[in-house]
Protein backbone atom coordinates (compact mmCIF):
# COMPACT_ATOMS: atom_id res chain seq x y z
CA UNK A 1 0.00 0.00 0.00
CA UNK A 2 1.54 3.27 -1.08
CA UNK A 3 2.55 5.53 1.73
CA UNK A 4 0.87 8.86 2.08
CA UNK A 5 2.94 12.01 1.99
CA UNK A 6 1.70 14.59 4.48
CA UNK A 7 2.45 18.24 3.69
CA UNK A 8 2.04 21.08 6.21
CA UNK A 9 -0.02 23.94 4.92
CA UNK A 10 1.49 27.37 5.47
CA UNK A 11 -0.19 29.37 8.24
CA UNK A 12 -0.54 32.37 5.98
CA UNK A 13 -0.48 32.47 2.16
CA UNK A 14 2.59 34.25 0.77
CA UNK A 15 0.55 37.12 -0.67
CA UNK A 16 -1.23 37.74 2.63
CA UNK A 17 2.07 37.64 4.58
CA UNK A 18 3.61 40.18 2.21
CA UNK A 19 0.62 42.47 2.64
CA UNK A 20 0.84 42.17 6.43
CA UNK A 21 4.52 43.16 6.41
CA UNK A 22 3.82 46.14 4.15
CA UNK A 23 1.02 47.43 6.36
CA UNK A 24 3.19 47.07 9.47
CA UNK A 25 6.06 48.95 7.83
CA UNK A 26 3.77 51.76 6.74
CA UNK A 27 2.32 52.03 10.22
CA UNK A 28 5.78 52.28 11.78
CA UNK A 29 6.79 54.88 9.20
CA UNK A 30 3.70 56.92 9.98
CA UNK A 31 4.41 56.80 13.69
CA UNK A 32 8.03 57.84 13.13
CA UNK A 33 6.99 60.76 10.94
CA UNK A 34 4.27 61.82 13.34
CA UNK A 35 6.36 61.77 16.52
CA UNK A 36 8.46 64.94 15.96
CA UNK A 37 5.41 66.90 14.82
CA UNK A 38 3.42 65.77 17.83
CA UNK A 39 6.32 66.67 20.13
CA UNK A 40 6.55 70.18 18.71
CA UNK A 41 2.78 70.71 18.99
CA UNK A 42 2.66 69.47 22.58
CA UNK A 43 5.62 71.63 23.67
CA UNK A 44 5.72 73.19 26.19
CA UNK A 45 3.61 71.07 28.52
CA UNK A 46 4.96 72.61 31.74
CA UNK A 47 6.77 75.77 32.91
CA UNK A 48 10.04 76.71 31.22
CA UNK A 49 12.95 78.42 32.95
CA UNK A 50 15.55 80.78 31.55
CA UNK A 51 18.70 80.90 33.66
CA UNK A 52 20.64 84.19 33.62
CA UNK A 53 24.23 83.71 34.88
CA UNK A 54 24.48 87.38 35.92
CA UNK A 55 22.71 89.49 38.52
CA UNK A 56 19.33 91.18 38.26
CA UNK A 57 19.06 94.47 36.43
CA UNK A 58 21.79 93.94 33.84
CA UNK A 59 21.27 93.70 30.07
CA UNK A 60 21.01 89.88 30.08
CA UNK A 61 18.44 89.95 32.87
CA UNK A 62 16.40 92.66 31.14
CA UNK A 63 16.46 90.78 27.83
CA UNK A 64 15.52 87.49 29.50
CA UNK A 65 12.49 89.05 31.16
CA UNK A 66 11.35 90.67 27.92
CA UNK A 67 11.53 87.32 26.13
CA UNK A 68 9.96 85.40 29.04
CA UNK A 69 6.98 87.74 29.21
CA UNK A 70 6.20 87.33 25.52
CA UNK A 71 6.75 83.57 25.44
CA UNK A 72 4.43 83.16 28.41
CA UNK A 73 1.67 84.98 26.54
CA UNK A 74 2.25 82.98 23.38
CA UNK A 75 2.52 79.54 24.98
CA UNK A 76 0.11 79.83 27.87
CA UNK A 77 2.84 78.31 30.06
CA UNK A 78 4.91 80.19 32.61
CA UNK A 79 8.43 81.08 31.47
CA UNK A 80 10.44 81.88 34.59
CA UNK A 81 13.67 83.87 34.75
CA UNK A 82 16.16 82.59 37.32
CA UNK A 83 19.29 84.61 38.14
CA UNK A 84 22.32 82.47 39.02
CA UNK A 85 25.32 84.81 39.17
CA UNK A 86 28.73 83.75 40.40
CA UNK A 87 32.13 82.39 39.33
CA UNK A 88 32.36 84.64 36.24
CA UNK A 89 28.99 83.34 34.98
CA UNK A 90 30.13 79.74 35.25
CA UNK A 91 27.74 78.89 38.07
CA UNK A 92 24.64 79.48 35.96
CA UNK A 93 26.22 78.11 32.78
CA UNK A 94 27.20 74.87 34.51
CA UNK A 95 23.66 74.47 35.84
CA UNK A 96 22.22 74.69 32.33
CA UNK A 97 24.95 72.55 30.74
CA UNK A 98 24.06 69.71 33.14
CA UNK A 99 20.28 70.11 32.91
CA UNK A 100 18.12 67.61 31.05
CA UNK A 101 18.07 68.46 27.31
CA UNK A 102 14.27 68.41 27.19
CA UNK A 103 13.61 72.03 26.22
CA UNK A 104 12.56 73.20 29.66
CA UNK A 105 15.83 74.83 30.72
CA UNK A 106 17.62 77.55 28.76
CA UNK A 107 20.31 80.12 29.43
CA UNK A 108 20.41 83.72 28.28
CA UNK A 109 23.92 85.09 28.53
CA UNK A 110 26.57 87.21 26.89
CA UNK A 111 29.86 86.05 25.40
CA UNK A 112 31.68 85.78 28.73
CA UNK A 113 30.34 82.35 29.68
CA UNK A 114 30.73 80.98 26.15
CA UNK A 115 33.58 82.62 24.23
CA UNK A 116 35.91 84.14 26.84
CA UNK A 117 36.02 82.02 30.00
CA UNK A 118 37.60 79.00 28.38
CA UNK A 119 40.69 81.08 27.58
CA UNK A 120 40.81 82.59 31.07
CA UNK A 121 40.33 79.48 33.19
CA UNK A 122 42.61 76.45 32.99
CA UNK A 123 39.82 74.19 34.23
CA UNK A 124 36.06 74.49 33.80
CA UNK A 125 33.24 72.20 34.91
CA UNK A 126 31.58 72.42 31.49
CA UNK A 127 32.67 72.75 27.88
CA UNK A 128 30.92 75.82 26.40
CA UNK A 129 31.07 74.52 22.84
CA UNK A 130 30.12 70.91 23.56
CA UNK A 131 27.76 71.05 26.52
CA UNK A 132 25.69 74.04 25.40
CA UNK A 133 24.09 74.57 22.02
CA UNK A 134 22.97 77.93 20.62
CA UNK A 135 19.27 78.48 19.98
CA UNK A 136 19.48 82.06 18.72
CA UNK A 137 21.49 85.23 18.95
CA UNK A 138 19.08 88.00 19.95
CA UNK A 139 20.91 91.33 20.16
CA UNK A 140 24.37 92.82 19.98
CA UNK A 141 25.68 95.30 22.54
CA UNK A 142 28.26 97.72 21.23
CA UNK A 143 30.38 99.29 23.92
CA UNK A 144 31.16 102.97 24.25
CA UNK A 145 34.52 104.49 25.18
CA UNK A 146 33.77 106.99 27.94
CA UNK A 147 36.06 109.24 29.96
CA UNK A 148 35.77 111.31 33.11
CA UNK A 149 35.09 114.98 32.25
CA UNK A 150 38.47 115.98 33.69
CA UNK A 151 40.31 113.98 31.02
CA UNK A 152 41.71 116.36 28.40
CA UNK A 153 40.65 114.28 25.40
CA UNK A 154 37.62 114.59 23.16
CA UNK A 155 38.50 112.04 20.46
CA UNK A 156 40.00 108.58 20.18
CA UNK A 157 43.25 110.01 18.82
CA UNK A 158 43.50 112.43 21.73
CA UNK A 159 42.99 109.56 24.19
CA UNK A 160 45.78 107.62 22.49
CA UNK A 161 48.10 110.66 22.51
CA UNK A 162 47.39 111.31 26.19
CA UNK A 163 48.09 107.68 27.08
CA UNK A 164 51.37 107.73 25.18
CA UNK A 165 52.59 110.92 26.83
CA UNK A 166 51.66 109.54 30.27
CA UNK A 167 52.38 105.80 30.10
CA UNK A 168 51.01 103.93 33.10
CA UNK A 169 49.25 107.03 34.46
CA UNK A 170 45.76 106.51 33.03
CA UNK A 171 43.50 103.83 34.51
CA UNK A 172 40.68 102.05 32.75
CA UNK A 173 37.91 100.27 34.60
CA UNK A 174 36.15 97.06 33.65
CA UNK A 175 32.92 95.59 34.97
CA UNK A 176 33.40 92.12 33.56
CA UNK A 177 35.28 90.02 31.03
CA UNK A 178 33.74 91.70 27.96
CA UNK A 179 34.74 95.23 28.96
CA UNK A 180 38.15 93.95 30.04
CA UNK A 181 38.70 92.39 26.63
CA UNK A 182 37.78 95.66 24.90
CA UNK A 183 40.33 97.55 26.98
CA UNK A 184 43.09 95.04 26.30
CA UNK A 185 42.29 94.96 22.59
CA UNK A 186 42.52 98.77 22.52
CA UNK A 187 45.86 98.75 24.33
CA UNK A 188 47.26 96.12 21.98
CA UNK A 189 46.10 97.83 18.78
CA UNK A 190 47.27 101.31 19.87
CA UNK A 191 50.47 100.28 21.71
CA UNK A 192 49.45 102.20 24.82
CA UNK A 193 50.14 101.54 28.50
CA UNK A 194 46.88 101.98 30.43
CA UNK A 195 46.40 100.33 33.82
CA UNK A 196 43.48 97.95 34.32
CA UNK A 197 41.29 98.33 37.42
CA UNK A 198 38.64 95.61 37.83
CA UNK A 199 35.21 96.17 39.38
CA UNK A 200 32.47 93.72 40.31
CA UNK A 201 30.01 94.75 37.64
CA UNK A 202 29.27 97.73 35.41
CA UNK A 203 27.39 99.57 38.15
CA UNK A 204 30.36 99.80 40.55
CA UNK A 205 32.66 100.53 37.61
CA UNK A 206 30.57 103.53 36.52
CA UNK A 207 30.59 104.80 40.10
CA UNK A 208 34.37 104.50 40.10
CA UNK A 209 34.56 106.37 36.82
CA UNK A 210 32.29 109.14 38.09
CA UNK A 211 34.53 109.46 41.14
CA UNK A 212 37.65 109.64 38.93
CA UNK A 213 39.10 106.45 40.45
CA UNK A 214 39.57 105.44 36.82
CA UNK A 215 39.76 107.88 33.94
CA UNK A 216 38.24 105.88 31.13
CA UNK A 217 36.29 102.71 30.39
CA UNK A 218 34.70 100.66 27.67
CA UNK A 219 31.19 100.21 28.95
CA UNK A 220 27.87 98.95 27.70
CA UNK A 221 25.78 101.74 26.20
CA UNK A 222 22.87 100.58 28.35
CA UNK A 223 24.60 101.48 31.63
CA UNK A 224 26.56 104.56 30.52
CA UNK A 225 23.88 106.28 28.45
CA UNK A 226 22.15 108.05 31.39
CA UNK A 227 25.51 109.47 32.54
CA UNK A 228 26.40 110.55 29.00
CA UNK A 229 23.08 112.34 28.54
CA UNK A 230 23.47 113.92 31.97
CA UNK A 231 26.89 115.30 31.07
CA UNK A 232 28.62 113.38 33.85
CA UNK A 233 30.65 111.26 31.41
CA UNK A 234 32.05 112.18 28.00
CA UNK A 235 31.46 109.70 25.20
CA UNK A 236 34.41 109.36 22.82
CA UNK A 237 33.49 106.57 20.38
CA UNK A 238 31.55 103.34 19.99
CA UNK A 239 33.27 99.99 19.53
CA UNK A 240 31.13 98.56 16.71
CA UNK A 241 32.26 98.78 13.10
CA UNK A 242 29.28 100.98 12.26
CA UNK A 243 27.65 103.81 14.18
CA UNK A 244 24.73 102.98 16.44
CA UNK A 245 21.23 104.52 16.29
CA UNK A 246 21.31 105.33 20.01
CA UNK A 247 24.30 107.67 19.56
CA UNK A 248 24.21 108.45 15.83
CA UNK A 249 26.67 111.37 15.97
CA UNK A 250 29.32 109.41 17.84
CA UNK A 251 32.07 107.96 15.60
CA UNK A 252 33.40 104.44 15.86
CA UNK A 253 36.86 103.67 17.22
CA UNK A 254 37.66 102.08 13.85
CA UNK A 255 36.86 105.24 11.87
CA UNK A 256 38.76 107.33 14.42
CA UNK A 257 42.18 106.03 13.52
CA UNK A 258 42.20 102.42 14.80
CA UNK A 259 41.20 100.48 11.64
CA UNK A 260 39.52 97.14 12.27
CA UNK A 261 38.87 97.75 15.96
CA UNK A 262 35.69 95.99 17.01
CA UNK A 263 34.61 94.95 20.47
CA UNK A 264 31.36 94.36 22.24
CA UNK A 265 29.14 91.52 23.17
CA UNK A 266 25.92 89.79 22.31
CA UNK A 267 23.02 88.31 24.19
CA UNK A 268 21.86 84.89 23.11
CA UNK A 269 19.72 81.95 24.15
CA UNK A 270 21.37 78.58 24.76
CA UNK A 271 20.09 75.11 25.63
CA UNK A 272 21.78 71.99 27.01
CA UNK A 273 23.39 70.01 24.20
CA UNK A 274 21.04 67.42 22.75
CA UNK A 275 17.77 69.33 22.99
CA UNK A 276 15.34 67.97 20.35
CA UNK A 277 15.62 69.74 17.01
CA UNK A 278 11.85 70.15 16.87
CA UNK A 279 11.86 72.03 20.17
CA UNK A 280 14.80 74.19 19.11
CA UNK A 281 13.01 75.05 15.86
CA UNK A 282 9.80 75.87 17.75
CA UNK A 283 11.61 78.23 20.13
CA UNK A 284 13.50 79.93 17.29
CA UNK A 285 10.25 80.43 15.39
CA UNK A 286 8.71 82.12 18.43
CA UNK A 287 11.78 84.33 18.88
CA UNK A 288 11.63 85.37 15.23
CA UNK A 289 8.10 86.68 15.72
CA UNK A 290 8.98 88.39 19.00
CA UNK A 291 12.07 90.15 17.67
CA UNK A 292 10.12 91.41 14.64
CA UNK A 293 7.73 93.44 16.81
CA UNK A 294 8.28 97.15 15.94
CA UNK A 295 7.53 98.30 19.50
CA UNK A 296 10.11 95.92 20.92
CA UNK A 297 12.78 96.89 18.39
CA UNK A 298 12.31 100.56 19.27
CA UNK A 299 12.50 99.79 22.98
CA UNK A 300 15.69 97.76 22.57
CA UNK A 301 17.40 100.45 20.49
CA UNK A 302 16.51 103.08 23.10
CA UNK A 303 18.33 100.92 25.66
CA UNK A 304 21.43 100.58 23.48
CA UNK A 305 20.65 97.02 22.39
CA UNK A 306 20.76 96.35 18.64
CA UNK A 307 18.33 93.65 17.44
CA UNK A 308 20.44 91.09 15.60
CA UNK A 309 18.58 87.78 15.39
CA UNK A 310 20.68 84.93 14.01
CA UNK A 311 19.84 81.21 13.70
CA UNK A 312 21.91 78.61 15.56
CA UNK A 313 24.00 77.45 12.61
CA UNK A 314 25.13 80.95 11.63
CA UNK A 315 25.62 82.01 15.24
CA UNK A 316 27.74 78.94 16.03
CA UNK A 317 30.22 80.10 13.37
CA UNK A 318 30.42 83.53 15.00
CA UNK A 319 31.00 81.97 18.41
CA UNK A 320 33.98 80.00 17.13
CA UNK A 321 35.41 83.20 15.65
CA UNK A 322 34.94 85.03 18.95
CA UNK A 323 36.67 82.23 20.86
CA UNK A 324 39.73 82.54 18.62
CA UNK A 325 39.75 86.35 18.71
CA UNK A 326 39.63 86.69 22.48
CA UNK A 327 42.05 83.80 23.01
CA UNK A 328 44.66 85.78 21.06
CA UNK A 329 43.98 88.95 23.07
CA UNK A 330 44.22 87.05 26.36
CA UNK A 331 47.46 85.32 25.38
CA UNK A 332 49.09 88.51 24.10
CA UNK A 333 48.18 90.47 27.24
CA UNK A 334 49.12 87.60 29.57
CA UNK A 335 45.71 87.66 31.24
CA UNK A 336 44.64 84.91 33.63
CA UNK A 337 41.61 84.47 35.85
CA UNK A 338 43.69 85.87 38.73
CA UNK A 339 44.83 89.11 37.09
Amino acid sequence: MPSRIHTKSPQCPPRRASLKITVTALALLALTSFAPSAMAQAYPAKPVRIVVPTGAGGPADIMARIIAERLTKSWGQAVIVENKPGASQMLGADLVAKAAPDGYTFMLSNDGAIAINQSLFAKMSYDPLKDLQPVAKLVTLPLVLVVHPSVQAKSTQEVIALAKTQPGKLNYGSGGSTTRMAGELFKGMTSTDIVHVPYKGSGPMVIGLLGNEVQLAFDGITTSLPQIKGGKLRAIAVTSLTRVPTLPDLPTVAESGVPGFEAGTWLALFAPAGVPKEVQARVYSELTQIMAQPELRTRLLDMGLTPDLAPPEKFATQIRGDVDKWAQVIKRAGITADN
